[in-house]
């Protein structure tokens, strides 16, 4: 139960060589009619794993968040669409698993706009 936070992102061409966006991934609160949704400060923090190719390893890293700070957020620069698993673990003890595929749908929109291709 992820108690109504959502992972959301945003994506901008990368300025990094070799990377297609630049995508910014955080949590979302969606208000629920029976007022159950958590408050990111019922958040102790948030482990994001995008898979293999992000921090090394051989199967990668995951990337630990404490700052509740617009949404718990990490950024990071792919060519590639990851799916995106995040572990939000909550002060109470509890852990929501939660996922997202970081679509790269909108780098029309970016062509249109003018922006180097891509």
């Amino acid at each position: 139960n992820s108690k109504s936070l959502m992972l959301a992102h945003r994506i901008r061409p990368s300025k990094k060589k070799g990377q297609k966006f630049d995508i910014s991934i955080f949590l979302v609160r969606k208000v629920s009619k029976d007022n159950s949704t958590a408050r990111f400060n019922d958040v102790d923090f948030v482990e994001y794993y995008l898979g293999k190719w992000f921090g090394g390893g051989k199967n990668g890293a995951k990337f630990v968040v404490r700052t509740p700070e617009n949404g718990f957020a990490m950024t990071t620069a792919a060519y590639g669409s990851p799916l995106c698993i995040a572990n939000i673990h909550f002060h109470d003890g509890t852990v929501a698993e939660t996922y997202r595929s970081h679509d790269f749908e909108m780098e029309q929109v970016f062509c249109l706009q003018g922006e180097e291709s891509i």
